[in-house]
C-alpha cells in the first residue's frame, strides 16, 4: 500500500473565507503555501507542471472592493470545481497505478512464504498478541481441557472468525486455521498449571499472622532501628522481616543539607525562567519540575556533591559488607525521593490548600521477579540485591512513609506455587514446570485482591535512619496526607565486578552503567556539574575507597 498521498488544492482566499475540512480525522497535516514556497518544498516535476497549469486556470487578477476590502474573484465556482475534477482524476490514475504495483508485491511476496513459514507466523501472533485471550477461552469455555478438532470447529466459529478480522493487517491475509488454536491448546496450555483467585487460597487468620509477624514499632511510634555495627542484632531481624531499620546514618547537619541540595540539584537541570522554592508553594506545582510528568519529577538521577557523599557514608558501606560477607562494593547512583505535602496553609487567606493531584504513591510491588528470585535463591545459591532509601526528615502516617510486607521474603516460595507465571508469550513457549527456564529480569505487581497485601505494614522512621530491604520484599510507600514534605535518597551497594559480575551488569543504577550512558553523560559532564572525568574526580576529591566503590578503579 501506499504509505503517503498528498493531495494538493489550490485557491485564493479572501481574509474572510475559512477552509472548512470535512473529515479531520483523515488528514494528518495541513500547510498552507504559496506557489512560491510550494516549489521550494517540492521535488516532483510533474506536480510542479500541474500546479503551474492550476495557478494559471484558478487564480485570476482580482479587485479590492472599497467599501470592504474584501477580494473577490471573477471565476465561476462550477468552472473551478470542473477544474479540480480533473486534478483529482489525475490523482486518482496515480493512486491506482501505485496500489497495483503493492498488490502485486504484496502477493509476491506471500508466495515467498512456504506453509511451514505460514504457520510460524501465525503461531507468532496468537501467542503475542491474542495469548490472554485464548488461555481465557480454554480456561472458561473449555474448562481446561483440550478439545477435539471435531469440537473445536462446532464450537469455536465465532472466535476464530474475530480472530482473523483482528489479524487481517497484522498477517498480511494469511488466515489463522482451526489448526493453530488446536496446537496451543494441546501442546502449550495443556502443560500450564491452572490459575488460581489469590482470594481463593484459603489459610486463617492466625497463619496469615504467622507468615507475615509485625515488625517492632517503638512507643514514639517510629519503627525500631540498630546501631549499625551491631550485626549480630539486625542480622537476623533483616533475614526474619525481609527488611530492617538501621539507626542515624546520617545526622540531622547531613540531611538538612542533602535537602538543600535536593532542590539545587533540580534547579540546574530546570528550566531557567523556572526555580523551585521550598518556601514558596507557588512553585512546588509540576511544571517547575526538570520531568513534570515522570515518577520522581527529575530526568536523571541525583549527580549533586552531596549525594554522592552521602554515597560514600561508612556506616551504609558497612551494612552491606555485612549483608554480602565482603569488603569489595559498588554504589548505585540513584534518585532523590520525595512526596509534596496534601494541605498547605495560605497566610494571604487564612485557609488550607488541598492538593489532591500530589497524592502520589508507589503500589505494592517487588522490584525483582518473585519467580527470578525463588529460582536464583533455590537452585542457583545466589544472594539476590538489596533496595536501600535514607530518612532526610521524619517519616510518619502524615508525611507518608514506606511500608513492607514483613516475612515476604521466607513466603515467596509458597507464594510462586500460589500463582502463575503471567509472561510465557516471551519464553518461546517453555513450559511453567521447567526448571531451566530464564524468568524475566523485571519488577512484579500483585493483584489488587491478593490477601498479602492486606498484612503489609507502615514503617515511620526517623531522620536519618536507613532502612533497607530485600528485593525479594513487597513494598510500597503511602501518600502524603499532612502539612509537611517527605525526603529521602535511594542508596544501594552490590559486591563489585570483581565479586560477582550480575549485579553491576543488571542493576540500572550501577554507577558503570549511569556514567556510561550518553543521556546522563550529557549532564553530569557539563557546565552545571563536572565538566569532565577529570573534574569529577577533582570536585569530589574521591579517594582510592571511593573511587572504587564507583567502580573507577
Amino acid at each position: 500500500w501506499i504509505k503517503k498521498w498528498t493531495v494538493l488544492f489550490v485557491a485564493e482566499l479572501s481574509p474572510t473565507v475559512q477552509p472548512k475540512i470535512i473529515n479531520p480525522e483523515e488528514i494528518r497535516r495541513i500547510n498552507f503555501y504559496n506557489l512560491k514556497e510550494f516549489h521550494a518544498r517540492n521535488k516532483h516535476k510533474e506536480y510542479r507542471t500541474l500546479m503551474d497549469e492550476l495557478n494559471a486556470k484558478l487564480i485570476k487578477p482580482s479587485i479590492k472592493t472599497p467599501d470592504d476590502g474584501v477580494v473577490k474573484h471573477r471565476k465561476v465556482v462550477s468552472d473551478i470545481i470542473n477544474e479540480i475534477d480533473d486534478v483529482m482524476g489525475f490523482l486518482y490514475s496515480k493512486l491506482n497505478i501505485n496500489m497495483n504495483a503493492s498488490n502485486e508485491s504484496e502477493e509476491k511476496k506471500e508466495e515467498k512464504l512456504s506453509e511451514k513459514q505460514q504457520r510460524k507466523k501465525r503461531l507468532q501472533y496468537l501467542m503475542k498478541k491474542q495469548q490472554g485471550y485464548l488461555w481465557n477461552i480454554f480456561k472458561t469455555k473449555y474448562e481446561y481441557k483440550i478439545p477435539t478438532m471435531d469440537e473445536l470447529k462446532k464450537t469455536f466459529n465465532n472466535e476464530l472468525a474475530e480472530l482473523r478480522s483482528l489479524s487481517k493487517n497484522d498477517l498480511n491475509g494469511i488466515k489463522i486455521k482451526y489448526d493453530d488454536i488446536h496446537f496451543i491448546f494441546d501442546t502449550i496450555f495443556s502443560k500450564r498449571r491452572r490459575d488460581i483467585k489469590p482470594t481463593a487460597i484459603s489459610r486463617t487468620e492466625q497463619e496469615w499472622n504467622e507468615i507475615f509477624p509485625r515488625y517492632p514499632i517503638d512507643e514514639d511510634g517510629y519503627a525500631k532501628s540498630y546501631e549499625y555495627n551491631d550485626e549480630k542484632t539486625w542480622m537476623p531481624e533483616l533475614d526474619k522481616y525481609g527488611f530492617v531499620v538501621i539507626k542515624n546514618v546520617l545526622s540531622k547537619q547531613e540531611c538538612d543539607k542533602s535537602i538543600k541540595a535536593l532542590f539545587e540539584d533540580m534547579n540546574k537541570r530546570n528550566k531557567k525562567d523556572l526555580h523551585i522554592n521550598i518556601n514558596n508553594f507557588k512553585t512546588w506545582d509540576n511544571k517547575f519540575w526538570p520531568s513534570p510528568k515522570r515518577k520522581f519529577l527529575t530526568d536523571c538521577p541525583a549527580f549533586h556533591k552531596q549525594a554522592f557523599k552521602n554515597r560514600f557514608n561508612k556506616k551504609i558501606e558497612y551494612v552491606f559488607s555485612k549483608i554480602f560477607k565482603t569488603q569489595k562494593l559498588n554504589v548505585s547512583i540513584d534518585n532523590w525521593g520525595f512526596t509534596r505535602p496534601y494541605k498547605i496553609f495560605d497566610k494571604s487567606t487564612n485557609k488550607y490548600i488541598i492538593n489532591k493531584k500530589w497524592q502520589y504513591k508507589l503500589l505494592p510491588h517487588w522490584d525483582y521477579s518473585p519467580w527470578l528470585y525463588v529460582q536464583e535463591t533455590e537452585k542457583l545459591n545466589f544472594q539476590v540485591g538489596y533496595q536501600g532509601i535514607v530518612a532526610l526528615n521524619d517519616h510518619d502516617l502524615e508525611t507518608g512513609c514506606h511500608v513492607n510486607l514483613p516475612g515476604c521474603t521466607r513466603h515467596m516460595k509458597q507464594w510462586t506455587k500460589d500463582h502463575v507465571y503471567p509472561y510465557s508469550d516471551k519464553m518461546k513457549y517453555n513450559q511453567y514446570n521447567d526448571e531451566n527456564m530464564t524468568y524475566l529480569r523485571k519488577s512484579e505487581k500483585p493483584k489488587k485482591d491478593d490477601p498479602v497485601t492486606n498484612y503489609m505494614q507502615n514503617i515511620p522512621m526517623k531522620c536519618g535512619d536507613f532502612v533497607i530491604w530485600s528485593w525479594g520484599s513487597l513494598h510500597a510507600n503511602t501518600c502524603n496526607i499532612g502539612e509537611k514534605w517527605r525526603f529521602v535518597q535511594y542508596i544501594r551497594m552490590f559486591p563489585a565486578e570483581s565479586v560477582h559480575e550480575n549485579y553491576s551488569k543488571h542493576d540500572r543504577y550501577s554507577a558503570k552503567r549511569v556514567m556510561n550512558t550518553k543521556k546522563f553523560q550529557e549532564i553530569l559532564y557539563s557546565d552545571q556539574y563536572y565538566k569532565d572525568m577529570k573534574s569529577f574526580c577533582r570536585t569530589l576529591n574521591l579517594s582510592k575507597r571511593e573511587k572504587g566503590l564507583l567502580g573507577l578503579e
